[in-house]
């Protein structure tokens, strides 16, 4: 499935947006997926939970917000990295 970054802690659907605690490495234009969905989702929107500021980059043990992600998504899901 590729590399496990985390799980789905919180998810607003309305907005879009998925908290996690990473694993691992992440970074705009890194392609995820998530247990439940087929589909692959490129990170457009990555912030640092801590000050709401916008990131390129997150290193492991980073609470972070990833934006911009629509689909059959629930707390819990492991997110994978491509």
């Amino acid at each position: 499935m590729g590399i496990y970054i985390g799980n789905v802690y919180n998810y607003n659907a309305n907005k879009g947006h998925i908290k996690l605690t990473t694993q691992d490495e992440i970074s705009i234009g890194d392609t995820i997926t998530f247990e439940r969905e087929n589909t692959k989702y490129t990170i457009s929107e990555l912030m640092e939970m801590e000050n709401d500021k916008n990131i390129v980059t997150a290193f492991p043990n980073t609470r972070v917000t990833i934006g911009r992600m629509k689909g059959n998504i629930k707390p819990g899901d492991k997110i994978f990295k491509m």
